[in-house]
């Protein structure tokens, strides 16, 4: 069992939205990626975060292709989140931000390798091409973030440990 990430589920919504709703002007207010971090990764492991950066990278080139093809007017799109904060269901054990918060060493704020390509991504005129995501969907088959599964004490949930 794995977590899949589906960039096209994102336009089919906004084309559902465009279809139900009479072409409104859309703004994602909400959108990335988690990993659970229970206090075992070093620095170096806690700020490579590959998937996180493949993630946003294939709901760009998703939402690109929205508007271009389909005339979706998707106006705004904001990555949750800047940096780690505290999760309501899990405290500081999930973290979703482009910047990784120590918070053994002062709250000290390091960005990841998703924070940099996406900085460097915005400054220049680079386009997208396909994604670790896309082209995984394109040989049939859904690509899995998560190999390891552990359950985590405080949580009935299962968790997953990346394997990237």
């Amino acid at each position: 069992m794995g977590i899949v990430i589906y960039p096209a589920g994102l336009m089919n919504l906004l084309r559902h939205i465009q279809d139900e709703y009479k072409n409104p002007e859309i703004y994602i207010m909400e959108n990335g990626m988690d990993e659970i971090d229970n206090g075992t990764k070093t620095l170096a492991e806690a700020t490579n975060d590959y998937g996180r950066k493949e993630f946003i990278k294939s709901h760009i080139l998703i939402m690109g292709k929205a508007i271009r093809l389909h005339n979706v007017r998707l106006k705004g799109y904001f990555i949750w989140s800047l940096m780690d904060n505290f999760e309501w269901e899990r405290g500081y054990k999930m973290r979703f931000g482009l910047y990784y918060v120590d918070f053994n060493d002062n709250l000290k704020r390091h960005m990841r390798s998703s924070g940099k390509w996406l900085s460097e991504f915005l400054d220049s005129k680079e386009s997208l091409h396909k994604c670790y995501f896309e082209g995984h969907r394109e040989k049939g088959y859904a690509p899995k973030l998560f190999d390891t599964e552990y359950l985590d004490p405080d949580n009935w949930r299962l968790s997953y440990a990346s394997d990237i």
